[in-house]
Order: C-alpha cells, then structure tokens, then sequence
C-alpha cells in the first residue's frame, strides 16, 4: 500500500489535476451559456458576459488546477528523489564496509576503526607537519627581515608588510 508512495502521489496530482481542470471548464461553460440564454432574453451585456465566462473562466480553471498541482506533484518528486539518495548511500556504505573502495596512495589517514554509531569507517587525518622557521639572512643595508614571517621590508616601512609585525629596530 505504501510502496512507490512517491509514485502515487504524482498520479494523484495527474488524476487531480484533469479533474478539477474539466469540472471547473464544464461549470465555466454553464455558467457561460445560462448567462448567453438569459441576455438574449434581456441585455445583451448579459450575451457578451455569458462569452467571457466561458473563456476566461476556462483559462482561469486551467491555472488553479495546473499551479495547484505544483506542489502536490513536486512533494511526490522530492519522496522519489529522497529514496533514491537513500538506496545510493546504502550501497557507498556496503562498499566502504566490504572494503571496495578505492586505496588512497597513503593508507595511514584511513583507518579500520569506526564512528561510535558504527555506520561508517572514521577519516583520520595524518599529523600535520610542523612549520619551519625561515631563514633570515642579514639584512642589506637599507631594509630588514620580519622576525615573524622573515618577509624582506624596506627601512622606512615601521611594520612588516605581510603580517603587520611592529619593526623593533626603528
């Protein structure tokens, strides 16, 4: 009863749709001609009247029955589309727990240990490395070196360019 549900929703909103489009046209239509038969009695205006209804009562059912289906049909798209994302993460996680994925070139940030749900296998990162000092020749004449991040300054610049460290020599 409750399988495809998404499935079933959109031919709701089809079946829906075709309804409320062909009653709301037939009671546009006798609306239409019982305004026509009574303004060829009294008024003409009434005739005229009688033709709008029919065509824009028509054209205004079909777009209440066309954009009230919108959602009705979107909603049963998005229960599709919700299921299928489902089945694909079921088989991304039987193939990470079979072991089938793809090795990395270097195995050590993916390790066999799981998450405390036990869904998935945890990613481990690898240590990162630790920042080198720069290397920080003499100054020429005329300028200095940032103690901070060893960028080369000019000698009239009282702080470093790159970082904003004060120069203490000035």
């Amino acid at each position: 009863m409750f399988r495809n549900i998404g499935r079933k929703i959109k031919t709701l909103a089809l079946v829906l749709f075709w309804i409320t489009l062909v009653s709301g046209v037939i009671a546009s239509m006798i609306l239409g001609i019982m305004l026509c038969i009574r303004g060829a009695r009294y008024y003409s205006m009434y005739f005229l009247a009688g033709f709008g209804v029919i065509i824009f009562g028509s054209a205004i059912s079909f777009l209440v029955s066309w954009i009230g289906s919108f959602f009705m049909y979107g909603f049963g798209q998005l229960i599709d589309d919700t299921e299928i994302n489902r089945q694909t993460n079921q088989q991304i996680l039987r193939k990470l727990e079979s072991g089938s994925a793809p090795t990395a070139p270097n195995p050590e940030p993916y390790r066999s240990t799981t998450n405390p749900e036990g869904f998935r296998p945890a990613y481990r990162p690898a240590a990162p490395v630790p920042p080198t000092a720069p290397v920080r020749p003499a100054a020429p004449s005329g300028g200095w070196y940032c103690k901070k991040c060893g960028m080369k300054n000019e000698s009239v610049a009282k702080f470093c360019l790159r970082c904003g460290t004060p120069n203490n020599n000035a």
